[in-house]
């Protein structure tokens, strides 16, 4: 703890060698020198949940007045999604995540919380 303490103060005082700009909090040069996994998982999750509630609204099969933001429980079928619709919502976020999913796990995909926990599982963010 007492090394993030001084962090800022190193790289003010080192950053003409390394050439790093002087970062503007104690936060900026956590998230510059620090691994991303050291960071909230937390954050993480809402981040993917996000952006998967995000591609759920721009895709054309989902019945969108079906859609809440907060019911990561709902099923495909409830929002109108059927199985040819699931795949291609399923390749949208392979895109969109830079993953995979093997077709023996996206027939296990039945609803928004599935496909969150997989995503969270396998990407690093």
């Amino acid at each position: 703890m007492r090394l993030l303490a001084t962090l800022p103060k190193l790289l003010q005082k080192y950053s003409k060698y390394f050439g790093v700009q002087k970062p503007r909090s104690l936060t900026q040069s956590r998230a510059n020198w620090m691994p991303k996994y050291a960071f909230s998982t937390a954050a993480a999750a809402t981040e993917t949940k996000e952006r998967i509630f995000k591609l759920l609204k721009e895709f054309q099969a989902v019945e969108k007045e079906k859609l809440s933001a907060s019911d990561e429980t709902a099923k495909f079928s409830d929002l109108g999604i059927d199985s040819l619709d699931t795949v291609e919502f399923l390749l949208m976020v392979e895109d969109e995540f830079q993953i995979e999913i093997p077709d023996e796990q996206s027939q296990d995909m039945k609803t928004i919380q599935d496909v969150i926990k997989y995503v969270s599982k396998h990407t690093t963010q």
